[in-house]
């Protein structure tokens, strides 16, 4: 799989856009495609912010981590393309769907 979206330690929703030189970032969602020995997991509803101009989005390190523990949870599941929607915590996360 891929690894997870560009992330940022601040949340400063008018920060310049660090892929073009024209937009500033926003809050917003985005959608993650993740690929890794034979497994995808797309991953819907992540916070980030999000370039006006682009598209591209940038989220905090503690969202990063999570998006890692996802990965983890859907290689183990033995499915082979799982859809989710964002889960802030493991203690709220149901078995991988």
């Amino acid at each position: 799989m891929n690894g997870p979206t560009t992330s940022r330690n601040d949340a400063d929703s008018s920060a310049a856009c660090p892929y073009c030189p024209v937009g500033t970032l926003k809050p917003g969602t985005t959608t993650e495609v993740y690929e890794r020995g034979g497994v995808t997991l797309v991953v819907k509803d992540i916070p980030a912010e999000v370039c006006w101009a682009c598209g591209e989005a940038v989220t905090t390190e503690e969202t990063v981590g999570r998006l890692e523990e996802m990965i983890a949870e859907t290689e183990r599941g033995g499915m082979e393309t799982v859809v989710r929607h964002f889960e802030p915590t493991t203690s709220a996360s149901p078995a991988a769907a």
